[in-house]
């Protein structure tokens, strides 16, 4: 067949296949979204609406049982407050007497302050004499009072000795003694600082002074053989660079057979 006729046959059978309805490429390229979705900001993927899910290709509605509403996502629900999930239902909280609703609790409430859970019910808390209640789930729930102290489930008074001031916490004496003091027994002692020494920085201590050390409570200066230096704790002593110590000796290397 001849070159020209060949090409207007090839030309004759684009034009119709162009022209067929529905044709196969058109079918390829098309998708269909199923209803109560939408197409993602990018590519040819899909998202079920707020409130509905996939299900076999399809989107359902999500049901919502009563007294609840959909979560933030949209794909779930949740119980409003007063109630709680029971399986498919939300149940309402029956909330006991000094209680108040509290959806982090397994019940769904808890407890008033100066009361602790005993099965369906709240229990008042026996608070001693000089003590008020605290939230404590597990605890005693109560604290004492400013001054005084927890002893053996009761408030004892805390007595504060000369030369110290109330610390005001649930444990320890209660008391601290002031910077220069120090606590012997009941008691706040005066420290006894030596000469060249200083209090430290609890203010219930001492240190040497640098260039001297500790010794018998005292503080002596330190001896410092030749080639040495104080140390960085300026309490002893180091060789010098080039040096090594040998007893109380600082020499060079060359030297130290």
């Amino acid at each position: 067949m001849p070159a020209p006729i060949l090409f207007a046959a090839a030309v004759a059978l684009v034009t119709l296949f162009a022209a067929l309805p529905g044709n196969a490429m058109a079918q390829a390229t098309s998708t269909k979204l199923p209803s109560h979705s939408h197409k993602v900001a990018y590519g040819d993927g899909w998202h079920c609406d707020r409130g509905y899910r996939i299900d076999h290709g399809a989107c359902v509605a999500i049901p919502v049982p009563k007294h609840a509403y959909l979560d933030p996502s949209g794909t779930s629900w949740e119980c409003k407050r007063g109630y709680r999930a029971t399986g498919d239902f939300c149940v309402e909280v029956i909330v006991p007497e000094h209680a108040f609703l509290d959806s982090s609790a397994y019940h769904g409430w808890k407890c008033d302050i100066g009361y602790r859970e005993d099965g369906e019910k709240c229990v008042a808390i026996v608070i001693p004499k000089n003590a008020y209640p605290v939230y404590d789930e597990y605890g005693r729930g109560w604290n004492c009072k400013l001054g005084f102290k927890e002893d053996n489930g009761t408030c004892t008074e805390v007595v504060v000795p000369a030369n110290a001031y109330p610390t005001y916490k649930a444990y320890g004496s209660g008391w601290k003694c002031k910077r220069g003091f120090e606590a012997k027994g009941n008691a706040c002692a005066a420290v006894k600082v030596p000469e060249h020494a200083y209090l430290t920085a609890n203010g219930h201590d001492w240190k040497c002074e640098r260039g001297f050390k500790e010794d018998g409570g005292m503080c002596v200066k330190l001896d410092l053989p030749v080639h040495a230096h104080i140390d960085f704790s300026g309490n002893g002593w180091d060789c010098d660079m080039g040096y090594l110590q040998r007893g109380r000796q600082c020499i060079l290397p060359e030297s130290s057979s």
